[in-house]
């Protein structure tokens, strides 16, 4: 796969990302909304952001070797410890601003 392909592998794991982030969002908020109790409010904020995260995800994930290739880096040496953290902190303000937004639709402050 090479640079050529970029745009294109990138896309497919956005979507696949998307997809099973969609299920997984689905299913969690559902099982923690009616099984454990927990609140819509929570629910809903797992529900928009495990999708989101999922896209981050898998679009980092794809993306940073073919940027470790285009810097003349080793994708092998960069990419897993650059991703894990990149992910991360988007996952962490993904999920606040989200929880900000959806708790003020909710009237609740956070």
């Amino acid at each position: 796969v090479g640079p050529e392909h970029a745009a294109r592998v990138i896309g497919k794991e956005a979507c696949s990302g998307l997809a099973v982030g969609t299920v997984l969002g689905i299913l969690v908020s559902s099982i923690a909304n009616q099984v454990m109790g927990v609140s819509a409010h929570v629910s809903a904020v797992v529900l928009l952001t495990v999708p989101l995260v999922s896209v981050l995800a898998a679009t980092l994930a794809s993306a940073l070797p073919f940027l470790c290739v285009a810097l003349g880096l080793d994708p092998t040496v960069i990419a897993a410890p650059a991703m894990t953290s990149f992910v991360d902190v988007t996952g962490l303000l993904s999920y606040f601003l989200i929880a900000q937004t959806v708790f003020k639709a909710f009237g609740l402050e956070l």
